[in-house]
């Protein structure tokens, strides 16, 4: 019989949604350049806003990624201009920053695996995908700047 201490760790589908998310926000900077920004921004935005409300605490990517969608409107909308450029810039460092937030708190992290919230497996994706994601931001900053 197995009991709730026993039972197998259910990861959530967002393990499966972190590789891709990254793996798709690479490949639309690296094929499309910062015209794929709206999109990855607004996508980690929606991601981050409905962490913020399903956890009931902040995740500050909702802010620094929406900046960057805000921003990229903008240019849709209005064209090109300096203020914007330069939100979407704060954004994107604003984002590489929120993505490298939670290696501070890696030990409470870990406890969670050791409670069987999560599972190793868990563990492993989410740094990686922290430090893939983090990369992403950081180079896309590199690449408004260039």
């Amino acid at each position: 019989m197995t009991t709730m201490k026993n039972a197998p760790v259910k990861d959530p589908i967002g393990m499966y949604i972190m590789p891709l998310y990254a793996a798709a926000s690479w490949t639309g900077m690296l094929l499309y350049g910062d015209q794929c920004m709206l999109v990855v921004s607004s996508f980690g935005a929606i991601w981050a806003l409905m962490n913020t409300f399903k956890n009931k605490s902040l995740d500050a990517g909702w802010i620094s990624m929406g900046l960057v969608a805000v921003a990229s409107m903008g240019e849709i909308f209005l064209g090109d201009s300096n203020a914007l450029h330069y939100l979407k810039i704060a954004g994107c460092v604003l984002a590489s920053l929120n993505f490298m937030i939670p290696f501070t708190m890696w030990p409470k992290i870990e406890k969670l695996v050791q409670k069987k919230i999560r599972s190793m497996r868990w563990l492993k994706v989410f740094g990686a995908y922290l430090l893939v994601m983090a990369a992403f931001w950081m180079y896309s900053a590199y690449e408004l700047v260039r």
